[in-house]
């Protein structure tokens, strides 16, 4: 008898899924389905890796525009033309040492604890089913989002300089429910410790 009393509720568990679903003004639906979800996670590790790449790239770049331009100054300048284009000075870049600094600096004196696989944020990548009134399921173009680390100095300032993910956060106070979509993925996603 037990057995008869379990079964529906066993099937109205399993019915039920864990996709992200967000109604227009309209009655229109977008659905985000979990398999179409992809999560990038980028730690302290990748955000010092980045930095260091970025100013190898740019000491490159220096290098030649200092064989093209043989270390020449604009009039009344000190610098040299390379030198202010790329902000390298006595061979030592100023992006990287400037970030890297800081970054020692916060954690020598400012008793922050910094581990490599501290998350800062998920870039996470899905494409949204868009439901019409007349039921009609239409696949819409993926989506890329960042979501940050609250409150975090390095997920939001230099994940955007570096990585560019300002432009890739979901607004949340819109009101849109395409961008109400972009918030709740975050939210079921971003896990942060």
């Amino acid at each position: 008898m037990k057995r008869l009393l379990l079964a529906p509720l066993l099937l109205a568990i399993s019915g039920c899924s864990s996709d992200i679903t967000v109604k227009t003004d309209l009655g229109e639906k977008y659905i985000v389905k979990n398999s179409a979800v992809t999560i990038l996670p980028y730690t302290h590790k990748d955000l010092i890796n980045k930095i260091k790449k970025d100013a190898r790239d740019n000491k490159s770049r220096y290098r030649n525009c200092e064989f093209k331009f043989k270390g020449k100054k604009r009039r009344g300048d000190y610098l040299t033309i390379c030198e202010r284009e790329y902000g390298v000075y006595n061979g030592i870049s100023a992006k990287e040492n400037g970030d890297l600094v800081n970054i020692e600096t916060m954690q020598k004196y400012g008793g922050q604890v910094f581990k490599e696989d501290k998350v800062y944020w998920y870039d996470i990548r899905f494409r949204p089913i868009f439901v019409d009134l007349n039921k009609n399921k239409i696949s819409k173009n993926y989506e890329l989002i960042s979501c940050l680390r609250p409150r975090d100095y390095f997920s939001s300032v230099l994940g955007d300089k570096y990585f560019g993910i300002r432009n890739r956060q979901p607004k949340e106070m819109t009101g849109l429910a395409y961008e109400s979509m972009k918030a709740k993925v975050c939210k079921k996603y971003a896990k942060f410790k």
